[in-house]
């Protein structure tokens, strides 16, 4: 069974233009599951260019996990 999912970050969105970051999630493996919450996490936020997206995601991934 493939238990993988596309994760759509998105980045720099202005009138409804914008990009996104696309991650293949194999949700089994749990390295995997806690990238794919760090990156949703990160594009609730909003972030305007993609420079502004990785230095939230560092942030994120630098707080500790529950």
């Amino acid at each position: 069974m493939d238990n993988k999912t596309k994760i759509i970050a998105a980045y720099g969105v202005k009138e409804g233009k914008g990009k996104a970051l696309v991650f293949e999630a194999d949700l089994a493996n749990k390295e995997d599951a806690d990238f794919a919450t760090d990156l949703e996490a990160v594009s609730a936020t909003k972030p305007q260019n993609l420079q502004e997206f990785i230095t939230r995601l560092v942030e994120v991934q630098k707080m500790p996990k529950q």
